[in-house]
């Protein structure tokens, strides 16, 4: 007989959940969360893996659903305040802290998700900017111990391994390329 932790019981119950009423296959939920195949599949197995926060985080980020701790799965959509906002999130009835359902994954889909990455892009980028920005500059400043006077290259070649890593992890390779054919700045003759 297989005994599993109550972490383990939570992670199965609610990833089953959440591909059922996905209708996603697991591949597909892999590369919706920038999570291997073998770690989804880690965590529907007789005896799963314990899901980490972050995933817990993407997986909310990715489908709405957030999973609580006995490992049922509500729908999460409240404003900036904490709580749920009707003029927002409103479809067919509030879809807030009700059980995940495939209606409350398309509804993340198509409205929750667009209406947010609108309203965050613009400051989340910069935001995102200037902390490379902070990072990379701290990096080249001469450090003061022995093993950390220039870390410049080190901390650079890391964020391309990130970039890298990302890119590939949630499949965004086609539209990074479509993202730099836009932003290619003319060359000069």
């Amino acid at each position: 007989m297989i005994h599993l932790t109550k972490s383990q019981l939570r992670t199965k119950k609610a990833v089953g959940d959440i591909l059922k009423a996905t209708e996603l296959h697991q591949t597909e939920f892999a590369k919706l969360i920038g999570a291997s195949l073998d770690t989804v599949k880690s965590w529907t197995r007789s005896k799963p893996a314990e899901m980490s926060l972050e995933f817990e985080w993407r997986i909310l980020h990715a489908t709405g659903a957030q999973i609580q701790p006995d490992g049922s799965v509500v729908m999460f959509i409240k404003s900036p305040k904490g709580k749920p906002n009707p003029k927002t999130y409103r479809y067919k009835g509030s879809l807030y802290n009700k059980p995940y359902s495939k209606k409350a994954f398309e509804f993340w889909q198509r409205v929750a998700v667009p209406a947010r990455i609108e309203t965050i892009k613009d400051s989340t980028i910069e935001s995102a900017k200037h902390a490379v920005e902070v990072i990379l500059k701290a990096a080249a400043i001469k450090g003061e111990t022995k093993g950390m006077k220039f870390q410049f290259l080190s901390v650079l070649a890391s964020f391309y391994e990130w970039t890298a890593k990302t890119a590939q992890e949630f499949s965004l390779e086609k539209r990074i390329v479509a993202v730099e054919k836009k932003t290619a700045k003319p060359t000069r003759r």
